[in-house]
């Protein structure tokens, strides 16, 4: 049977069922001109169906073609175009970010690493909605990392972004404590780079108020979030961990220095004097 003209290909055609026809015509989709057929798109949507139609082929292709035993890593990284993903995130094209997840995302070696990109690009771009589709989506990753083991969480710290973490926080799968290659939690990563911000402060506040947050916990250099809280002269963090009963203040890093050491190091005398009183108010209970 003769492919049906452009013209009638065209006729009633919408972006939904773009991947329903490459699905159907693969085997001639280089005879037709996908600027012809979709001519009227917006020049975002227009890209963005390219990139549908070539994961889609690519994934096709990967079944029935010599690429069946490529490595998983090797198809993701060939098989993913996110420029115009990029343009539909900074945009806040929901719709099409919806579009492209419904039709592109089968093989799940292309998803997990479309997943973790998309997640940080709506971090980026401060596309709060997309980040709240992309969070109910069960397919992806809220935990996985970029190549030095930062998670979404990390760049939301990074990106100072309180709502953010909130959203992210609310995610029954997060993982508080996940340790970068640095060694930083997202808690210690906030601690560590503390600038005396009010926006810092209610992040430390968010992390800390979770009961699954580890206060405990140290880094590549055995350095612990009330240790940090010394270094950076932060004495509201110190004293809201000092309510904490499981927080050991006299925890050394790697070196050996105490975070009261560290803090008279820095010439935090107001510091020293409050880790002085909060051990000495310990001795008599």
């Amino acid at each position: 049977m003769p492919s049906p003209s452009l013209e009638t290909e065209r006729e009633g055609l919408s972006i939904s069922s773009h991947c329903d026809w490459v699905s159907e015509n693969w085997s001639h989709r280089f005879s037709f001109s996908i600027a012809s057929r979709f001519g009227g798109c917006s020049d975002s949507k227009f890209r963005a169906l390219r990139c549908i139609t070539s994961i889609f082929i690519r994934q096709i292709e990967h079944v029935d073609s010599s690429e069946e035993h490529k490595a998983p890593q090797a198809i993701e990284t060939e098989a993913i175009d996110l420029s115009a993903v990029s343009i539909a995130i900074s945009t806040g094209d929901i719709l099409t970010i919806e579009q492209f997840l419904y039709h592109s995302c089968t093989n799940p070696n292309i998803f997990r690493a479309l997943g973790r990109e998309l997640l940080f690009k709506a971090l980026e771009y401060q596309q709060y909605s997309i980040l709240a589709m992309l969070l109910r989506d069960h397919r992806i990753d809220v935990n996985s990392e970029d190549s030095r083991g930062r998670t979404a969480l990390h760049f939301a710290v990074i990106y100072d972004d309180l709502t953010a973490i909130h959203l992210l926080m609310t995610h029954k799968m997060i993982k508080l404590n996940h340790l970068d290659s640095a060694g930083d939690t997202a808690l210690l990563l906030a601690a560590r780079t503390f600038d005396g911000g009010l926006s810092c402060r209610k992040i430390l506040d968010s992390l800390i108020s979770s009961p699954d947050v580890m206060v405990n916990q140290r880094d590549s250099r055995g350095r612990s979030i009330i240790w940090h809280a010394a270094n950076t002269g932060n004495c509201d963090l110190v004293q809201k961990l000092s309510l904490l009963p499981e927080i050991k203040l006299d925890a050394a890093d790697n070196d050996g220095i105490a975070p009261q050491e560290r803090a008279r190091q820095q010439g935090n005398l107001t510091i020293m004097d409050l880790l002085e009183n909060i051990r000495s108010q310990r001795d008599t209970q």
